[in-house]
């Protein structure tokens, strides 16, 4: 499953990352903080978080507010693998 990464530049074009990439961070990291912008859907951010909760991940996401407008926001998700210690 893809989604789009947050900008890095307020006129830029966002990147996309794939699930598999995430979980490929988890597996060496143990915890994921992805930031995703707001061009996705709310509904496609809630379907990548039961994705890793399915999978045995706890899930964190929140919406950001950055500015006054209402379009100057992202998605900010963090991911922890059940077995992490720091």
């Amino acid at each position: 499953m893809d989604t789009k990464k947050a900008r890095t530049a307020l006129d830029g074009k966002p990147n996309k990352i794939s699930t598999e990439q995430i979980e490929k961070d988890l597996a060496t990291k143990g915890q994921a903080f992805v930031y995703l912008d707001r061009d996705n859907q709310a509904k496609d951010v809630k379907k990548i978080c039961d994705f890793f909760s399915q999978k045995g991940y706890n899930v964190h996401q929140h919406e950001i507010h950055y500015g006054l407008d209402d379009t100057d926001y992202l998605y900010e998700m963090h991911i922890i693998s059940p077995t992490f210690v720091p």
